[in-house]
């Protein structure tokens, strides 16, 4: 229910900010922070709205969505496109990877995602 309200309210608000960067960025990062699809759907909207308008989301935004990707080539989508945008990985983005790890069935699968992916 909470994620609910937030979504609400923080969608309320985000109507009446002038769109940039930085507001998408802290939208899709605050609503990955509750796990119910409504604020997830959101999110992924408002990344689709970024990528439109070419903007360049935060590391935060992208902590979010890797935290809400489902599977690792989603996580892998979004890691590319940080990788592209030069936007550099920082501690809670590996701490986030190591998380969806743990999840997976073929670790050494995904070691070699992560090597391949960094060096």
């Amino acid at each position: 229910m909470d994620g609910v309200i937030m979504g609400g309210a923080a969608d309320l608000l985000f109507e009446e900010l002038e769109k940039n960067e930085e507001i998408y960025s802290l939208m899709i990062a605050g609503l990955c922070k509750y796990s119910n699809a409504e604020c997830i759907t959101r999110a992924l909207e408002l990344y689709k709205e970024m990528r439109e308008k070419d903007f360049v989301p935060t590391v935060e935004a992208y902590c979010g969505l890797l935290t809400i990707a489902k599977t690792w080539q989603e996580a892998m989508f979004y890691l590319k496109d940080m990788a592209q945008k030069y936007i550099k990985p920082n501690i809670r983005v590996f701490n986030i990877l190591i998380e969806k790890s743990i999840s997976m069935v073929n670790f050494n699968l995904y070691l070699f995602y992560v090597y391949e992916f960094f060096s």
